[in-house]
């Protein structure tokens, strides 16, 4: 009986990074920026992120990084506390193919393991290879799990037990039983989503450490069913749209060409609204106290998981369209900081109460290859502003280069120490000197 899962890791094992085109490693140096960064900021800007970083990855006289803090703690804590710290901001990277945020699994993971044992290189092509299968298993899984679960945490702790599997030197049979442990044992269902905030970065967090922690299990010869999505009680249970062709023959070259990063500091399906917003607040000028109305037509997964009406802390503030939107006409930006400060500003409350977010069906086909948002301003003499966005800023669609994504977040770490760490590491990215030693410090 063929089994498509490990077919699908069997076939990219041997994947080398002198046999990678440019643009490949290209993509892989914005990916390990990219969280990087995140993850700096996310210790800098979120409470309950720092909280939990400086009570769970004690000090320790050896080990891995702690990003943004800098002290070192046990490999595994950091690998887990880092991925929580790229998340907490809702600022990572998007890999659409897959509904999942690699960047905030396979990072973490990767750099936790490699710092001071493997090379810049070794890390580039274990991101190449770990994005790839992270991409392929979300996928399969599809939109039909997508609906109910956080593909973060699902398809990502199978990513990167078969990633950190294939970095430590496992065979291709151990490395598929650890990816098998971590899918039988993998969780993240949306209704955290619900209500409340703070625990979506529990997501990568979770998946990092089931990952980890699969792998040990399989080195010490624990072993399971492979046949993770053909089996019966398997991951045909969590999605009604399987498809596990793709894990063999996806529709692409290679998932890390086909990622997408984040320009604005939240849920990455109000992007195309908060786009419009801009482009509309150009027009309004200083006649802001003029809006009489303002539609959002948008799809459904931005309804899904961003139609928040009052948020009441940070965290929420990033999951509401109609706030982002306010922030975006009154402030004529959308950053941590004025995400922050229009909490405490009536005038976007004000503001919020003329939005009103419509589903459009013809917007909901149309997703993920697109997320078209149309936004229309209506002024008090009937005047109308409209201004529609298909695709975000950062997209494969719209991309940024290198240095656009070392100044998204350099402007706003705050720390001397992490500001000088976080550009080492650009100008080593920008040299490609792979033969330095994987130490951020």
């Amino acid at each position: 009986m063929t089994n498509s899962f490990y077919e699908m890791v069997e076939g990219l094992w041997s994947i080398r990074l002198d046999k990678l085109e440019k643009e490949v490693i290209d993509a892989a140096c914005k990916a390990v920026l990219d969280s990087i960064g995140v993850a700096i900021i996310g210790f800098e800007y979120d409470d309950i992120a720092r909280e939990l970083a400086e009570d769970l990855a004690f000090k320790y006289d050896k080990g891995s990084c702690v990003l943004g803090g800098w002290w070192k703690t046990r490999r595994s804590n950091a690998a887990a506390i880092n991925a929580y710290l790229s998340h907490a901001l809702d600022y990572d990277d998007w890999l659409r193919l897959g509904y999942v945020h690699a960047g905030s699994v396979i990072i973490p993971g990767l750099l936790a393991y490699s710092e001071k044992r493997f090379s810049w290189g070794q890390l580039l092509e274990n991101v190449v290879f770990g994005y790839e299968i992270m991409a392929r298993v979300g996928a399969a899984l599809g939109s039909g799990h997508y609906r109910y679960w956080h593909s973060t945490s699902t398809a990502g702790g199978v990513a990167l037990a078969i990633t950190l599997s294939r970095l430590l030197g496992f065979t291709i049979d151990e490395a598929v039983h650890a990816g098998a442990v971590a899918g039988y044992y993998c969780a993240g269902l949306w209704g955290f989503n619900s209500a409340g905030g703070g625990v979506k970065p529990f997501s990568p967090f979770n998946a990092v450490l089931t990952a980890i922690y699969s792998t040990k299990l399989v080195e010490h010869g624990a072993r399971t069913n492979i046949n993770l999505f053909g089996s019966e009680k398997g991951f045909n249970r969590v999605s009604d749209s399987l498809d596990e062709s793709i894990l063999v023959k996806p529709p692409w070259r290679w998932a890390i060409l086909k990622n997408g990063y984040k320009i604005y500091p939240c849920c990455r399906h109000t992007h195309t609204a908060i786009e419009a917003a801009l482009k509309i607040k150009e027009e309004l000028n200083n006649r802001l106290e003029s809006v009489r109305g303002i539609e959002v037509y948008t799809f459904k997964e931005a309804i899904d998981v961003a139609n928040l009406d009052k948020p009441a802390n940070v965290y929420e503030a990033r999951f509401s369209l109609k706030y982002l939107i306010a922030i975006s006409l009154y402030y004529g930006e959308v950053t941590l900081d004025s995400i922050i400060k229009g909490l405490n500003n009536p005038s976007i409350f004000n503001l919020m109460k003329k939005v009103a977010v419509k589903l459009s069906p013809e917007y909901s086909h149309l997703y993920p290859e697109e997320q078209p948002t149309r936004l229309v301003v209506i002024l008090d003499r009937g005047d109308v502003i409209e201004k529609m966005v298909r695709i975000p800023l950062g997209d494969f669609g719209k991309p940024v280069p290198l240095n656009k994504l070392y100044h998204k977040t350099f402007s706003q770490i705050k720390s001397r120490i992490s500001k000088k760490i976080f550009t080492d590491i650009y100008n080593i990215l920008c040299k490609r000197l792979f033969n330095h030693e994987v130490e951020l410090i």
